[in-house]
């Protein structure tokens, strides 16, 4: 699954990333024919 985090006033870091990475993968389980997910995280 193809997973892109953006950022609104703030950096994503290295650990954001991974953190929603990986909670966001646990979709799959439920809904396996998402593609893609986006999220967007603000201040």
């Amino acid at each position: 699954m193809k997973v892109m985090v953006n950022g609104r006033n703030i950096e994503v870091t290295d650990y954001m990333r991974e953190y929603v990475t990986k909670k966001v993968d646990r979709l799959e389980r439920y809904l396996p024919q998402i593609g893609e997910a986006l999220t967007s995280t603000k201040t």
